[in-house]
């Protein structure tokens, strides 16, 4: 793996990089500007910028071995998760990453120093998109110096890999006329793959968190139209593959940051490892340990939500029952909040579980008398989320 590192990885960069040392982005990428230069912005919120031409990363590998590479997405500055998952990574030995945004939350020079860190460990090439969070509070440009322009298009072994920027939850007329062009010459390669933070669509029916309707149908077309293979996002942080109009649509996995769906319904943190075989690509997810302090909160957090939720369905709307369980899940919203805090500070003291539920459990005899009921159930199913 020491080769890959020694061509592809952007050394140049190191004295250069204003956000630390480099990771592992290929110098081809970090130099695609017009005269190699970062162009300056004016107005970072309504910029994107363009790689000058395709990139072309040539891998060294045994004759007959599939090419196979790693996703990360939505890492939200979770350093204790992120180690476990790329010490799976580099057990694994893929020939490069791909990663889908959300490196921080708010791009900060410390924050992205410790997630880089982190991330050149790889050792191969890294393939970055632009999430929201690189783009939030005006560090647009501060993602360009550090990963270079979020549209680009890169060709390994005859595969194409395409990533643009969906930062904003929508294509601006550059981005999706740079996407048409792109595609539309994308039919000499074998495969065909496309890399965007934000999905098409919410795989959850009641929300939106996704492509504005009509950047969605301009992606979708295209990948129809043009045969894409694959589809990689991330942003809502739950496991989904679908198929539409031939095309495979596929969450990237999840690092860090909240999970919005029980464990069974894909709410795990995972990152995928894929194989393209001459026939086939292969796909496996790699599950994380859920940590206690994290994942086991937000999950005893959704469980309450459905608990909730099943005594709603069996009142109408109109009655007082409905009214009255409705205004009690608002108010015990923000003491839930709280409790939270207190969780994970305790458990983040107390490596011993059974201690800290011990501890958890003499805190919720502390509380209101009306409150501790429900607490009591909340604290069990985070438990029994284990």
């Amino acid at each position: 793996m020491s080769f890959f590192f020694t061509l592809f990885i952007a050394i140049v960069f190191s004295s250069t990089a204003v956000l630390g040392g480099p990771p592992p982005v290929p110098t081809e990428l970090l130099r695609s500007f017009p005269n190699g230069r970062l162009p300056k912005v004016a107005e970072p919120r309504k910029e994107t910028h363009f790689a000058q031409e395709t990139i072309k990363l040539s891998l060294s590998r045994p004759f007959g071995e599939p090419l196979r590479f790693a996703t990360l997405t939505d890492i939200h500055e979770n350093p204790r998760r992120l180690r476990a998952a790329i010490d799976e990574i580099i057990a694994l030995e893929p020939h490069f990453v791909v990663f889908l945004g959300d490196l921080t939350d708010l791009f900060e020079k410390e924050h992205v120093d410790r997630m880089c860190a982190q991330l050149a460990r790889l050792r191969c090439p890294l393939l970055p998109t632009m999430g929201n969070h690189e783009r939030m509070g005006g560090r647009y440009e501060k993602y360009l110096r550090q990963f270079g322009p979020p549209n680009y298009a890169c060709n390994i072994e005859n595969n194409l890999f395409i990533a643009i920027d969906g930062s904003r939850g929508f294509f601006p007329k550059s981005v999706s006329s740079w996407l048409r062009k792109t595609l539309a010459s994308a039919s000499k390669y074998k495969r065909r793959f496309l890399m965007c933070h934000v999905p098409a669509r919410d795989p959850r029916p009641e929300e939106h968190h996704c492509l504005a309707p009509s950047s969605a149908k301009i992606l979708e077309e295209l990948c129809a139209k043009h045969k894409v293979d694959l589809v990689f996002s991330g942003h809502v942080h739950q496991s989904f593959d679908v198929k539409r109009n031939g095309v495979r649509y596929v969450s990237a996995g999840l690092i860090g940051g909240r999970v919005y769906n029980l464990p069974e319904e894909g709410g795990k943190y995972h990152f995928l490892h894929v194989t393209l075989h001459d026939d086939d690509i292969l796909i496996d997810k790699f599950f994380l340990p859920n940590q206690l302090g994290a994942f086991a909160v937000w999950a005893g957090d959704l469980k309450m939500r459905a608990i909730y939720k099943k005594r709603l369905a069996a009142y109408s709307p109109e009655s007082r029952e409905y009214s009255r369980l409705a205004k009690r899940m608002v108010l015990l919203k923000s003491k839930f909040r709280r409790y939270h805090n207190r969780l994970r500070t305790a458990h983040q003291k107390s490596s011993n579980k059974k201690a800290w539920v011990q501890k958890a459990r003499l805190d919720i005899k502390r509380q209101p008398r009306k409150l501790q009921g429900e607490l009591a159930q909340y604290l069990e199913a985070i438990i029994s989320s284990q």
